[in-house]
């Protein structure tokens, strides 16, 4: 398949694993690229904004653990498992969280954490993770101009120019800070305005990241096809010099890996690898997005794996079955969701070239 790249001519020869750049010929690594293991941390699941598209709107809210010294012996069993940590919820930054996250950081020190946030901190909190160079990489939810990021949220509507302030507030600091912006088809056409303003906005900071993340589990949510669709709709995305704008697709993800030649391997996500401690359940579940995928529970001193279980959707998230193996697009496809069962439907091929076309039209407007 035939696709220009930076005013190259690029063939992606997937049948003999090879991308033909001019007349240099790049073989593609295939299983090179090492699956990133992670670790969340979820103290409880707390919120001070109600977002509406939030897969997370009903689910239980609880106190805080009282002692987090009571599970030092199980932490020091699993850390060194891990290549990065991610602060989780809820809300992980609320004051009654605090307590807990200061002595998780202690504990891990010098170790960093990213943490996923709505950005709505107090005063108390702000100095903390201004003051604290643990908070490697910050990931604020925006989702677009003032009126419709402030219609998205059912609780503390009116936080849009407040968040801004954070944002910048955080980036003259030196942090690592990002704004994701979740798009369904709520907010899609508000997201050239978006950045457009934020590039204007943040032209006296360091330059901006952007995620353009597509919300999954409501009824408003883009299939992977028409978002990407979307996407290309929007034009050139390397046009707004402030902003550094990536986009959160499996696909995409793996094709820019190929032509840095980093290696590409078949798994769909970090599935199995993944962990996310649920201190208030003692579960252990490995898709953040479900906290029904429970792989473990925990307790104070030590843990428990359903070995199975994580073989099983290991092996889903890597497509290793008959059919796909078959399958010269494997290293590519987007598909190997365990929850959403996503495998082998009737006409999958045709889903993941169309996909795939999408993903090199774009590869000029976004690199």
């Amino acid at each position: 398949m035939y696709f220009k790249f930076r005013g190259q001519r690029v063939y992606l020869d997937l049948d003999n694993k090879s991308m033909r750049v001019s007349d240099r010929i790049y073989p593609i690594n295939l299983e090179l690229k090492p699956v990133l293991r992670k670790l969340y941390v979820k103290f409880n699941s707390s919120c001070n904004i109600n977002c509406v598209y939030c897969y997370q709107n009903h689910d239980y809210r609880q106190n805080p653990i009282d002692n987090l010294d009571d599970y030092y012996k199980f932490l020091k069993k699993i850390l060194n498992y891990f290549d990065e940590i991610y602060l989780f919820g809820g809300e992980p930054l609320l004051e009654e969280n605090i307590k807990n996250v200061l002595e998780f950081l202690e504990f891990i020190y010098p170790t960093t954490v990213n943490v996923y946030t709505n950005g709505y901190h107090t005063d108390k909190i702000k100095n903390i993770v201004l003051a604290n160079e643990q908070f490697k990489n910050i990931i604020i939810t925006i989702d677009g101009t003032k009126d419709f990021h402030n219609k998205r949220r059912i609780t503390n509507k009116y936080t849009y120019d407040y968040l801004i302030n954070v944002v910048e507030m955080y980036k003259l600091s030196d942090k690592d800070v990002s704004i994701q912006i979740n798009i369904d088809q709520n907010n899609n056409g508000d997201l050239i305005n978006t950045l457009e303003y934020f590039n204007s906005r943040f032209s006296n900071t360091p330059r901006m990241n952007i995620i353009l993340n597509r919300v999954l589990h409501t009824n408003y949510s883009y299939s992977q096809i028409d978002f990407m669709n979307y996407i290309n709709g929007i034009g050139n995305l390397n046009k707004y010099e402030n902003l550094n704008i990536s986009i959160n697709s499996n696909m995409l993800n793996k094709i820019i890996g190929i032509l840095n030649e980093e290696g590409v391997s078949c798994n769909r996500c970090e599935a199995g690898n993944t962990w996310v401690l649920d201190f208030n359940t003692k579960d252990i579940y490995t898709c953040p997005e479900d906290k029904n995928l429970i792989i473990g529970k925990f307790n104070e001193t030590n843990y428990c794996l359903n070995t199975r279980k994580i073989q099983a959707i290991q092996e889903y998230n890597n497509k290793h079955n008959d059919k796909c193996n078959e399958c010269k697009y494997k290293y590519i496809c987007s598909r190997g969701c365990f929850v959403a069962n996503d495998l082998h439907v009737s006409n999958c091929k045709e889903m993941i070239l169309d996909e795939l076309r999408l993903t090199l039209n774009m590869l000029d407007n976004i690199i």
